[in-house]
């Protein structure tokens, strides 16, 4: 134990330096994660004595926004209770590019900390408390200043703690920058980034990381299991194949698997790269790494179901660790990863090429054939609804006429036709199925609206239906009456959240599946 007094810190570097680091190419995810990967390395660094302190230990890291009123970050606070930043790492921890005596872990560079927080804001603080120490430092730093005063060393206050077993780092950053603000309307989408990133110690639950009190959970794509499309009546195979391989003598290698999608999938589609546990290649905004050896032709049905997950040695990355470097060796090792498999089992990748049998389209052919009804049957009278009623009293007279003029396409989604009418026009509400990534669950065109006819967008890859498998016949007759409820506030010109409602409820009590 080394409680020796620290009076400064060296932040030896050209002062103005500190302000270019802002214009540093980055994203406020991986930003985000060098903060992570300190508390994630002082853990690994230290696991067995935290686990001798406390039993049950888990690495615990918090991230906080406070929003401004425009909904940007004006503070972040990065908190965790790994083993803090001890004496002799903390001489050197605040000096740019001063690389670790050990840089075979998360922070290889000593460029992390100092580069992320100049990114994010011109004013921070860090105060840490190591394990085995008995005092807490502060440092504080202010971009202003320290280029204005040329300023080569910062102040270290040292605050006396009485037990040696505490053990926390704590930053806050201020003064945020305009160019690089963290927005309060992306917050899911930085979630999902981490979940991704951090998928390996989430997974085995060796780390609770939070963001701003909501926990950060990864969630699994799902595997095909099936019988080989070639022999349909063969049993179900789980389709996944574990990756051991390497080559020119074992400097380049990779470790994990590859599977097939249960569902093909422009989002999970493609190759997830990890190095030292972490992803850098394939959080969830950014896409996953594509090569044709495993994947195919881009946009092929293959591409859209080959995924997994690579641990890679041997590569370099970027200082930011978003990218890894020796691209065309990379490829190399892709294409050994696809004869490793090819040698094993040469029907996978034909299993993901010609593959087609998708149960959500499966289940939209029988909400299809629901609406296939005999022309000569005239009991089946059209929607009828009156503009002209009060606000609160929404037409009661409501029943559903259904035709089904279908498209049949065998590569497409099939769609049906509604007729109902808008006081003495006869309308068409035309349902349509399609898989649209990233779209909302469902949308109105009303492009031909001059001709009466409204079409309703349903997204059967909208991630509502990946949690729930299928658009049953219940959900889609929900969006069918939300379609035309939105579609009569639109021609009532008072386009209210009432109103909606208001023909929405009364429509639902005679709506057809």
């Amino acid at each position: 134990m080394n409680d020796n007094k620290i009076k400064n810190v060296n932040i030896e570097i050209k002062p103005r330096v500190y302000g270019i680091f802002s214009n540093l190419p980055n994203t406020v995810p991986h930003v985000l994660a060098e903060f992570v990967d300190n508390a994630l390395q002082s853990y690994l660094s230290h696991k067995e004595d935290l686990i001798e302190i406390e039993n049950e230990y888990r690495l615990k890291v918090d991230i906080d926004f406070q929003w401004d009123d425009e909904g940007n970050a004006h503070l972040i606070s990065i908190k965790d209770n790994g083993a803090g930043i001890g004496h002799d790492k903390f001489i050197k921890a605040f000096i740019p590019a001063e690389t670790p005596d050990d840089n075979s872990g998360l922070n290889e560079f000593g460029m992390g900390l100092k580069t992320a927080a100049c990114w994010l804001g011109k004013n921070w603080t860090v105060r840490t408390k190591a394990l085995n120490e008995t005092v807490e430092r502060r440092v504080s730093f202010e971009m202003d200043k320290v280029i204005s005063d040329n300023v080569k060393d910062l102040p270290v206050d040292e605050i006396p703690r009485i037990d040696p077993d505490e053990h926390y780092t704590v930053i806050n950053i201020t003064s945020t920058e305009k160019k690089n603000l963290i927005c309060k309307k992306s917050l899911q989408s930085y979630i999902d980034d981490l979940a991704s990133i951090y998928r390996r110690y989430l997974r085995n639950n060796e780390m609770r990381l939070m963001v701003n009190d909501i926990v950060v959970n990864f969630s699994e794509c799902q595997i095909l299991n099936a019988p080989y499309v070639k022999e349909p009546k063969s049993p179900s195979m789980y389709w996944k194949k574990n990756i051991d391989v390497s080559f020119l003598g074992g400097k380049y290698k990779a470790k994990g698997f590859i599977g097939i999608l249960e569902t093909m999938s422009n989002k999970d589609k493609g190759i997830v790269l990890l190095r030292r546990g972490r992803v850098i290649v394939g959080e969830q905004s950014e896409g996953h790494y594509y090569s044709k050896f495993l994947s195919g032709q881009i946009g092929s049905p293959r591409d859209k179901r080959i995924f997994g997950e690579l641990e890679l040695e041997g590569f370099d990355v970027s200082f930011n660790k978003n990218d890894i470097q020796d691209k065309e060796n990379l490829e190399i090792l892709m294409e050994e990863v696809h004869n490793s498999i090819q040698r094993v089992d040469p029907k996978f990748f034909s299993q993901a090429s010609d593959y087609r049998v998708d149960e959500r389209i499966k289940i939209i052919k029988k909400l299809v054939k629901k609406h296939e009804h005999d022309k000569a049957n005239t009991d089946i009278r059209p929607v009828v609804i009156n503009t002209n009623v009060p606000h609160n009293e929404p037409d009661s007279n409501i029943v559903l006429q259904s035709t089904a003029p279908l498209l049949d396409e065998p590569d497409s989604l099939r769609q049906y036709d509604e007729k109902f009418r808008i006081d003495d026009r006869e309308c068409v509400l035309k349902v349509r199925f399609l898989e649209e990534g990233g779209r909302d669950l469902f949308w109105i065109d009303v492009s031909y609206k001059a001709e009466n006819i409204y079409i309703c967008n349903i997204n059967i890859d909208h991630i509502y239906f990946q949690h729930f498998k299928k658009p049953s016949p219940e959900i889609v007759a929900l969006i069918k009456a939300l379609a035309i409820g939105k579609i009569m506030t639109r021609e009532n010109g008072v386009d209210t959240s009432s109103e909606l409602f208001n023909y929405f409820n009364e429509y639902i009590k005679q709506i057809m599946i």
